[in-house]
């Protein structure tokens, strides 16, 4: 399974739960197929508004802490593929080589992770469409390498987007705090 495949069927599963998350209503999911779907730029569109309307009416940190629960939440539906790693760090990073990241650094002596991601012309996410979306979503990613990696460290770390295609980049990269 490609990279954009993966994490365009994880992060729809991830935003259907947002959605409920953020609403409070359930929310079925559709099955998928292989023509292109009506209801992915309906989706993306909304949500993208939605984002908007957070910037414009919930203050930065409310929201910060909204888009990392949101993508903890995402992380975690997916924790077989990393918790495996659990304790071997340096075994996770070789595994996220060629995946979606092209180069990861550990330096033991700062216990920073740089992950530098592979280039690409959109956000993988289904939710952020084409570059419609606010940067400000980004940090539901920030959120989602927070679990990965307090899941395979076994301590809370801290994650920063060093940069992101939301941001104007062509790749996502990201650095682990593990010193937390």
């Amino acid at each position: 399974m490609e990279r954009k495949e993966f994490l365009f069927k994880t992060c729809t599963v991830c935003g259907c739960a947002g959605m409920a998350l953020l609403t409070g209503q359930p929310v079925h999911a559709a099955v998928a197929d292989d023509k292109e779907d009506w209801r992915v730029g309906f989706m993306q569109k909304r949500f993208a508004h939605l984002v908007d309307f957070m910037n414009s009416n919930v203050d930065e940190a409310m929201q910060l802490k909204m888009f990392e629960e949101m993508g903890r939440f995402c992380a975690s539906q997916h924790k077989e593929d990393f918790e495996k790693f659990a304790g071997n760090t340096e075994a996770f990073l070789k595994d996220l080589e060629g995946q979606f990241i092209e180069k990861t650094t550990f330096d033991k002596e700062k216990q920073t992770i740089a992950l530098l991601g592979k280039k690409q012309d959109n956000c993988v996410c289904a939710f952020a469409g084409d570059k419609n979306i606010s940067p400000t979503f980004c940090n539901c990613s920030r959120g989602y390498m927070k679990e990965m990696f307090t899941v395979v460290t076994g301590k809370p770390v801290e994650a920063t987007v060093d940069e992101s295609v939301l941001r104007g980049s062509n790749r996502c990269s990201f650095t682990i705090h593990l010193n937390g």
